[in-house]
């Protein structure tokens, strides 16, 4: 028995909502990290929602709200007075042989890119990457491989430099796009079309994949290379972790423990 459309979006709703629920329930201890006072770029509207809050446990997204008058204690926070916040950036079309090295894979994160598209990794070559990640080795994009037919096109650039995702949201824009629409090509859409459904956009009990901005991208989509500070699986990259980054040269602090 086939199930509609609209009852498979009204079961994946609820799913998120029941995981968001969890997610609350299941914050023992301060937030890991939380962005106060910050702009959400809602990239499904096409609207900033001003003056919200953003609290992060462990790897995930715990709450989005409107911004409280007393910041709640947390590990780590990021003052987003005159800021904005997007989900992180995701390239469907990268090359396996781009990301070989460990460096290109930081650099690429250092401009918000959090999740890729390999179709030519084997997957071996995957596992070992994801395990790196688990275990708190390495500094690099999610890995994904394309869903096939049936479920939207996917958002791909070439690695060839780190800011082809950018320079390819700036030439949809220059075709004609709405900057909205350039980066929700290569957020949610991208996402879903590597089965990343759970990416791609801000709202709770998501992945807490974050890039701020220090400009508005629906005004000047240029200012998605204007990135203040990066949360990676729930952890915080300043921008002085940004510049590491961006030199291949940012140690993991805990190489041995697992991620949450």
């Amino acid at each position: 028995m086939r199930t509609s459309r609209t009852g498979m979006a009204a079961a994946v709703m609820a799913g998120w909502a029941a995981l968001a629920a969890m997610t609350a329930r299941a914050a023992d201890g301060p937030p890991d990290v939380v962005l106060r006072h910050i702009a959400v770029v809602d990239v499904v509207t096409g609207r900033v929602v001003p003056d919200q809050d953003i609290v992060v446990h462990g790897t995930r997204i715990a709450q989005v709200r409107a911004a409280a008058r007393i910041a709640p204690a947390a590990k780590a926070t990021v003052e987003g007075a005159g800021k904005f916040v997007i989900p992180g950036l995701v390239d469907a079309g990268a090359s396996g042989a781009d990301l070989a090295q460990g460096r290109a894979a930081q650099v690429l994160l250092s401009w918000g890119v959090t999740a890729v598209g390999v179709p030519a990794l084997d997957a071996a070559a995957r596992l070992r990457w994801q395990r790196d990640l688990d275990d708190g080795r390495a500094y690099a994009p999610r890995l994904a491989v394309p869903c096939g037919a049936g479920r939207g096109s996917a958002a791909a650039s070439s690695t060839a430099t780190p800011l082809a995702v950018h320079d390819a949201m700036q030439r949809h824009v220059a075709s004609g796009q709405a900057p909205a629409a350039a980066l929700r090509a290569f957020t949610r859409d991208a996402a879903g079309a590597l089965c990343l459904e759970a990416h791609g956009v801000i709202a709770p009990g998501r992945p807490a994949d974050l890039v701020v901005l220090s400009g508005n991208p629906l005004d000047d989509i240029r200012h998605t290379r204007a990135i203040d500070a990066v949360v990676f699986r729930g952890e915080l990259l300043s921008q002085a972790h940004v510049q590491l980054l961006r030199q291949g040269a940012l140690t993991p602090p805990t190489p041995s423990t697992p991620a949450r």
